[in-house]
């Protein structure tokens, strides 16, 4: 952190600038890693990064979702985690896992890679 106030002290001088600059060091240090995300179905706002699955190789349970759904951009997007769930094809065929994994809150369902996250402000009054 002292790193990131050290090149941003540099364009602010005066006092008040000096308490800007350390908000938005806050604001910045706020990001968490996707691991310690709430994975109770909790909106959040998320990092995404498709390309950061490096398992190409591998049947991950986001290259699932990916061959199911579509993916979001690169890019933040307020997203869920969707616990694995048991599916039927309706027919005769015995039904199936589908593994969970973190999807956009959106009308359009799309699967999403977050890497980092933050909470969701709060709704203002």
């Amino acid at each position: 952190m002292r790193d990131i106030e050290k090149s941003i002290r540099g364009y602010f001088s005066p006092q008040r600038d000096q308490d800007a600059a350390r908000m938005l060091i806050e604001e910045v240090t706020r990001w968490l890693p996707i691991s310690s995300a709430p994975v109770d179905g909790t909106a959040i706002l998320g990092y995404c990064d498709h390309e950061a699955d490096k398992s190409a190789d591998e049947y991950t349970d986001y290259n699932c979702h990916c061959d199911a759904y579509s993916h979001v951009p690169d890019g933040f997007h307020v997203v869920a985690y969707v616990e694995a769930y048991e599916e039927s094809d309706g027919w005769e065929n015995p039904s199936y896992m589908v593994p969970g994994g973190w999807f956009t809150t959106a009308e359009e369902t799309l699967c999403a890679n977050p890497t980092h996250w933050m909470p969701l402000p709060e709704v203002p009054k």
